[in-house]
């Protein structure tokens, strides 16, 4: 068993430099992270601007913090939350490991932390000591696209590639899961663009474009996206980054952390959680004037959800961003139908009191939860269902090939099978607003 000492450095609010804000030390037993501390750096929090790096573990604000004193993170994890979201995804661990040549999994926690870079999601960055540059990797542009995917397909499918070429994936390993990507410049801003992956069972670059638009169509909070078109076989998604602003001199970040952060959980206590769950902590760490939206938008997106089967909704794919006053729910990402010949469909969090099960009047039973009285929540799943029930001609009129449109029939639910009725019986006219 060994330790390594690291330095954690964030970029505070519209900065495109960085602070060595502490110093992160990690047991290691090879591969396996066995336990954290952390240090603040004592003229790091005097800052007045300075970020909590873990609202959750490292509150320094709300709660005294003596000089040098070592923290540890919450419900005895190995780990912080807000540090394990810029850590490398499944992605980008492979993109690593192929770089330095290693066995998957093989590397210690540390190695992973500081390769991420310097394009990791939100405001902060790992390095090996505090003199150390950020590594950072070539960010392209979409005329390098083709080369890219040919890279990402070539990867994805075990062949060992040069590191010439292995550069054009390093940027965009942290941005979460285990689909092929890489970070892009285009218009002005940062982009992630998201190639296919050899196991597709439909053109999924394709369709999450058309779903996070059809979500957008429904007043979804969503980033921009665009769909590049290869050729005949192979699309890109392009989601813009909300969590990188344009400056004469570089990007400015904005802090991130998950919902499994703000609960203070891992990974594998995903499964049993729930959207309540979010929103209470939401409630705690949340920004006061964006509680009542935002709670509200959580709902709708969970009934979205149920609408068109995206069972991939775990703690780590949702998200908040800080806005200076308090955590917000960041915009909608990796929303994708998944089609299932199952009769009863569950979502991966828990929706209400009949747990997972993914009905709209499971998602009802829980609407006080989110500060909706039962006529407002009977409204958003109402209008939710309306505005996706001609699903199939809007993923049309965004160039879903009719085979694959056949294949999301077995995603897409309709609304009257999957609780609308119960919905539509509710006494929400005793309801007073």
């Amino acid at each position: 068993m060994a330790q390594k000492t690291v330095v954690v450095f964030a970029h505070l609010p519209g900065e495109t430099s960085a602070l060595a804000a502490g110093e992160l030390t990690l047991t290691e037993e090879g591969s396996r992270l066995k336990a954290s501390s952390f240090i603040y750096g004592t003229r790091y929090i005097t800052r007045k601007a300075a970020l909590e790096v873990d609202p959750v573990a490292l509150q320094f604000k709300t709660k005294g913090r003596e000089p040098g004193e070592v923290i540890v993170p919450k419900n005895s994890l190995e780990r912080f939350g807000a540090i394990a979201d810029g850590a490398p995804d499944a992605w980008g661990r492979r993109v690593i490991e192929a770089e330095l040549q290693a066995a998957p999994n093989s590397l210690p926690e540390s190695e992973y932390l500081i390769r991420a870079g310097t394009n990791r999601v939100g405001a902060l960055d790992v390095r090996p000591e505090r003199e150390s540059q950020p590594i950072t990797s070539p960010t392209l542009a979409v005329n390098s696209l083709e080369e890219m995917a040919d890279a990402a397909r070539r990867l994805d499918s075990g062949e060992r590639i040069s590191k010439s070429i292995l550069r054009l994936l390093l940027p965009g390993g942290s941005m979460g899961g285990a689909r092929p990507k890489a970070v892009i410049e285009h218009k002005d801003a940062l982009w992630l663009a998201k190639f296919p992956a050899a196991t597709d069972g439909f053109n999924i670059p394709r369709v999450e474009y058309a779903t996070l638009l059809l979500a957008k169509k429904c007043g979804l909070t969503v980033p921009d996206v665009e769909i590049i078109q290869l050729n005949a076989k192979n699309d890109v998604m392009l989601i813009r980054r909300f969590d990188r602003t344009k400056k004469e001199n570089g990007y400015a970040r904005q802090h991130y952390v998950s919902a499994l952060t703000l609960l203070a959980k891992h990974e594998s206590e995903s499964i049993n959680s729930s959207y309540v769950e979010i929103v209470a902590a939401f409630r705690r760490y949340g920004d006061p004037a964006r509680i009542k939206g935002d709670s509200k938008e959580l709902f709708a997106r969970m009934v979205f959800n149920i609408l068109c089967n995206n069972n991939d909704d775990h703690l780590k794919n949702h998200g908040f961003v800080w806005n200076g006053k308090g955590f917000e729910l960041s915009p909608l990402f990796d929303v994708v139908p998944k089609p299932e010949a199952v009769g009863n469909k569950v979502l991966h969090l828990s929706i209400g009191e009949q747990g997972r099960t993914a009905t709209l009047d499971n998602a009802l039973s829980k609407h006080a939860a989110f500060n909706l009285n039962l006529k407002a929540a009977v409204e958003v799943i109402e209008q939710m269902a309306a505005k996706t029930e001609k699903w199939p001609q809007f993923m049309e009129e965004h160039g879903v090939s009719a085979k694959d449109i056949d294949a999301l029939r077995m995603a897409f639910a309709e609304p009257s099978r999957i609780g609308l009725r119960e919905v539509g019986k509710s006494p929400r006219k005793r309801i007073r607003v």
